[in-house]
C-alpha cells in the first residue's frame, strides 16, 4: 500500500512543484521590473495598474503554493492512516493469539 501511494505522491508532487516554479517566475520578474521602473511608474501615476497586475500574478502563485501544501498534507494523512491500519492489524492479531 505504501509504494503505490508514494509513486502517486511523487508524480503529483513533481508536477505541482513545477507549476509552482512556473508561476513564481512572473511574480519575481514583475517585482524586479517594478522596482527598477519606480520613478517612471510614479511619473505616469501607474501605481494602481502595476499593483493590480502584481496581485493577479501573486494570486496565481498562491494557488499553486496552496496546492503543494494540500498534496503534502494528503500524503502525510495517508501515511498516518496506513500506519495506524498496520498497528491496528498487529494489535488485533496479537490479542487474538494471546487469548
Amino acid at each position: 500500500m505504501f509504494l503505490p501511494t508514494r509513486r502517486y505522491f511523487l508524480a503529483t508532487s513533481r508536477v505541482v512543484r513545477q507549476l509552482n516554479s512556473i508561476s513564481r517566475s512572473p511574480v519575481l520578474g514583475h517585482l524586479t521590473s517594478s522596482i527598477r521602473g519606480l520613478p517612471t511608474l510614479r511619473a505616469f501615476e501607474a501605481q494602481s495598474d502595476v499593483t493590480a497586475e502584481f496581485e493577479a500574478l501573486t494570486d496565481i502563485n498562491t494557488a499553486a503554493r496552496f496546492t503543494t501544501g494540500g498534496i503534502n498534507w494528503w500524503f502525510a494523512a495517508t501515511l498516518n492512516w496506513v500506519q495506524q491500519g498496520k498497528f491496528w492489524v498487529r494489535t488485533r492479531n496479537a490479542k487474538t493469539l494471546s487469548i
